[in-house]
């Protein structure tokens, strides 16, 4: 709001007294230093790098540890940053056997 008033004042399209009036309102509100956040735009989520992690896995057969030496990050960064919660399903399923395997050892003994 400010860059139009400041442009409209510079096209001479408003008077100054006018001017010094929308300026006093704009500063008033707050505007000058944060416009209504009904006017942010929405943000977009970021999805080359994704597609490009998810090349190196699928076509390229990279791991998740591979991945995560390479980026300098922990594996389970990799999988919270680029991967969704079904991407690496059967990763969790082995996960899961393998707990519910050392359980029934534990069990056992």
């Amino acid at each position: 709001m400010s860059a139009l008033l400041k442009r409209a004042v510079d096209l001479q399209m408003v008077t100054p007294r006018h001017s010094r009036t929308l300026w006093m309102q704009l500063s008033s509100a707050g505007y000058k230093s944060r416009e209504p956040s009904e006017l942010d735009l929405p943000k977009e989520p970021p999805t080359l790098l994704k597609e490009i992690i998810n090349t190196y896995v699928n076509d390229m057969g990279y791991k998740t540890k591979e991945l995560a030496t390479m980026l300098h990050l922990f594996e389970n960064e990799i999988q919270d940053l680029y991967f969704d919660k079904f991407d690496n399903a059967e990763q969790l399923i082995k996960e899961a056997e393998d707990i519910i395997k050392s359980s029934e050892i534990l069990k056992i003994t």
